[in-house]
């Protein structure tokens, strides 16, 4: 009887403790946003008033984070990617000094990153005050970065900023009739995301990190990449279809198939496409796919002692079938729509 008393007290306070620990990471997350707020707006702050204020209409067009209307730019981001350097550093000793401009210096980075995106995809074009927002918010980057990582920084930059932009030069149009294969979708999205690995890199290697943690960190990050894009083709695939681009999603479509972009871009190709989805079952593959990449993701962050991402990581798989459930009901809506206004049973 004793012992188990014993055990359950035990029990109770290694819960307590885990709880204390979560708490604290939670905590650490909400100074981060709260910090990088700040320090982002003291960047604003220095620009000119027509720069800052195209700076925030920006924000609010480019509307990254569909459930915020928001021109401040740091909730345009979720925290998993926004506070990305504090989190991958979790377990090298950094002070708050220098969190915060690894913080700062990554959203300059994200910010001229997504906008480039857009921009080349054809879905944004920029005023003359827009461009010169995005060139003082990565000089704002560039200064910060230099600051903390002199040595390793510079290299970094270049060697980078060339995959992000080989990535987006090899972008296509399936719609154009151009094809590709699984793996190249896997590199090209890996290599879009790499300016996201640039600032904790670079930190990383000042301080003297070990090579063989920067290939875990890279092959951590190109998990997380995998399973983020696979989760957003799951919701995006719409979006993605109507601009003829790219899509994991469509794109294990088409193994099985089923190529959407050679269909008529009329009113019933998104109906005959939702139906395919489910038919083959590629939707439910598509799911696998991004569960599997996050938990990959997370299993290596805890190996290299992030322990707070790989919560966050961990969060955000936890949705992956609630969004796949509520994309197969929105599937089914529009299927049965088109039966009972007589037009038959799509085409799959």
């Amino acid at each position: 009887m004793g012992i188990k008393v014993q055990e359950t007290r035990a029990s109770a306070r290694g819960g307590g403790r885990r709880r204390e620990a979560e708490a604290a990471r939670y905590a650490a997350i909400r100074d981060g946003v709260r910090h990088l707020s700040i320090d982002f707006q003291a960047l604003m702050d220095a620009m000119t008033p027509s720069v800052r204020a195209a700076g925030e209409g920006l924000a609010a067009r480019i509307a990254l984070n569909r459930d915020v209307a928001a021109s401040n730019w740091p909730d345009q981001f979720s925290p998993l990617v926004l506070l990305f350097p504090q989190l991958q550093l979790e377990a090298v000793d950094m002070s708050v000094d220098d969190v915060r401009p690894a913080n700062c210096a990554h959203l300059c980075y994200l910010i001229r990153a997504f906008v480039e995106d857009r921009v080349i995809d054809g879905q944004l074009a920029l005023s003359e005050a827009e461009a010169v927002f995005v060139d003082a918010v990565a000089e704002g980057g560039r200064r910060r970065l230099r600051r903390l990582a002199p040595d390793s920084a510079p290299g970094l930059l270049a060697a980078y900023k060339e995959k992000f932009y080989r990535a987006q030069g090899g972008r296509y149009r399936r719609s154009d009739g151009a094809t590709a294969g699984y793996p190249e979708l896997r590199t090209t999205v890996a290599a879009r995301g790499y300016m996201g690995l640039v600032v904790p890199l670079a930190v990383h290697s000042q301080l003297g990190g070990a090579p063989a943690d920067t290939r875990r960190i890279r092959n951590a990050f190109d998990c997380l990449m995998l399973g983020l894009q696979w989760l957003d083709d799951i919701v995006d695939w719409r979006e993605d279809l109507a601009a003829g681009d790219i899509n994991l999603l469509l794109e294990l479509l088409r193994q099985r198939g089923w190529d959407a972009y050679r269909h008529p871009a009329d009113e019933v190709r998104e109906v005959n496409v939702g139906f395919a989805l489910l038919e083959s079952e590629a939707l439910a593959r598509a799911v696998t796919h991004a569960r599997r990449w996050l938990e990959a993701a997370e299993r290596r962050q805890r190996q290299l002692g992030c322990h707070t991402v790989a919560a966050l990581i961990r969060d955000r798989a936890k949705v992956v079938h609630q969004k796949a459930a509520a994309e197969r009901h929105a599937v089914e809506q529009a299927v049965l729509a088109r039966i009972f206004a007589g037009d038959g049973v799509p085409v799959s």
